[in-house]
């Protein structure tokens, strides 16, 4: 008996049923996360300074494509129970996991706002943050974001010499960048190069095309690192994955969802070509290597 060959009708509609197939397993391989309501100080103004910096650090994670984030509406927080003293930045861990598993996420983010005066009498608003990870129930990183940069657990800061100029003249901007920096150390992006779209006058790698685009969060002037990974064999015989560092990228040009062209900084060219013509494993991320 002849096997019955598909009308083009049938492959279409199969091929659907596959895309969709592979689409819905995409979306399950997406772990859940979910960003607390953002808490304040109670000063003027802190309110909404919160509630707009919970925005950003929500629309920046949702941005990488890479989460299911929990709808706002589901924390149950009233406004009154958001005002807290700088002295009771975070909620207990033991009630941010119990929220976390309520809602079946992965991560939990919660945040708090604070309003501070400098001693040349500029202010601004820093935000506190804290990651914790819901099934080993502990802390990931708590850094303190400022316009002049992130601070790490216990380190000390403060503006003994007045505030820096960028900070005065567009603290929003310089907020927005740390928050990206903390989201990238946290949840790196690892794509690979695609292909090379240009050399310079000495042959080497000037553009590549790397493979992210909108849908990580891609936007012109972000700055990427290709590393390269690599092992080497211990005393005992066992393996150490290692990673080190070998070009700086800059996102010339985003090409829908899923691409972007990117430059290749000038004096990390030749190391890129080099590893590229050797055949080296190569990453691209946007967690910078050299951040403390």
């Amino acid at each position: 008996m002849k096997n019955k060959a598909f009308s083009p009708k049938q492959f279409l509609l199969l091929a659907l049923l596959l895309l969709g197939i592979q689409a819905h397993s995409q979306q399950q391989e997406k772990q859940i996360i979910g960003v607390y309501p953002f808490a304040n100080d109670g000063t003027p103004g802190c309110f909404q300074k919160a509630n707009h910096y919970w925005s950003l650090v929500s629309d920046a994670i949702n941005n990488t494509g890479r989460f299911t984030m929990v709808d706002r509406s589901k924390w149950n927080v009233t406004d009154s129970e958001l005002s807290r003293q700088k002295d009771e930045a975070f909620l207990k861990s033991d009630f941010i996991v119990e929220q976390g598993l309520k809602y079946g996420a992965s991560y939990v983010l919660q945040g708090m706002v604070q309003y501070v005066k400098a001693e040349d009498g500029s202010d601004y608003h820093q935000i506190l943050l804290q990651l914790i990870d819901v099934q080993s129930q502990r802390e990931i990183d708590q850094v303190t974001i400022t316009p002049n940069g992130n601070i790490c657990k216990g380190c000390p800061f403060d503006y003994t010499e007045g505030l820096p100029v960028y900070l005065r003249t567009n603290p929003e901007k310089a907020v927005e960048k740390n928050i990206r920096a903390f989201i990238a150390n946290n949840f790196p992006l690892e794509v690979p190069i695609v292909e090379v779209q240009g050399t310079n006058k000495d042959g080497h790698t000037s553009k590549v095309l790397v493979e992210c685009g909108e849908g990580s969060g891609m936007k012109k002037d972000v700055k990427l690192f290709v590393l390269e990974r690599s092992e080497r064999t211990l005393r005992d015989g066992s393996k150490e994955k290692v990673s080190s560092f070998v070009a700086e990228l800059e996102v010339e040009e985003v090409q829908g969802k899923s691409f972007s062209v990117c430059a290749v900084t000038k004096k990390h060219a030749p190391k890129l070509t080099e590893k590229m013509n050797a055949k080296a494993n190569l990453i691209v991320t946007d967690k910078d290597p050299n951040a403390k």
